[in-house]
């Protein structure tokens, strides 16, 4: 009996006991990286963000929710969006590049250039077209970041599992 409870104990408490959480995704805003219902392991150590990364956060204005999306730009960098190109300073960037179909809409495809506050994160969702992001209300300051995404856990997509588009 005692065994089974620790391995219990364990299988509930490990994920956090090791600086890890598991989080649901609740919307497609990031979509077809992470879909509604998927499940995704995040290493709450990971605050520091950097372009490309996929982070768990509070939006300012609901700081009781937490929202998955992808970080852009940093504190000092300058971004841009043309031709539905996202650019850092002058330079398109890769890891936020998104298939035509993704931004069909203006504001995916143009966006005047701005210049991020220190301490600060300009966050996009990959699926440009539906998500509510940076370009709408504003910087994430950095320490409303809970953590990186790391793995998806779980998806109904079992192609997915384990995998993570960086």
């Amino acid at each position: 009996m005692m065994a089974i409870a620790m391995l219990c104990t364990l299988t509930v408490y490990r994920i956090p006991l090791f600086g890890f959480g598991h989080y649901r995704i609740s919307s497609n805003a990031m979509a077809p990286t992470l879909s509604a219902d998927d499940q995704i392991l995040v290493d709450t150590r990971a605050t520091s963000a950097h372009i490309g990364d996929i982070i768990i956060f509070r939006p300012p204005q609901h700081p009781d929710t937490l929202y998955s999306m992808r970080v852009a730009a940093t504190g000092g960098d300058r971004l841009a969006i043309q031709n539905g190109d996202v650019l850092v300073n002058g330079v398109a960037q890769p890891a936020l590049t998104v298939t035509a179909d993704q931004r069909q809409l203006p504001q995916s495809v143009t966006f005047p250039e701005l210049e991020i506050p220190p301490g600060q994160l300009f966050v996009l969702g990959d699926y440009r077209d539906n998500s509510n992001d940076s370009r709408y209300w504003g910087f994430v300051p950095e320490e409303n970041v809970v953590g990186t995404v790391t793995a998806i856990f779980y998806s109904a997509d079992l192609h997915k599992i384990g995998t993570l588009k960086q």
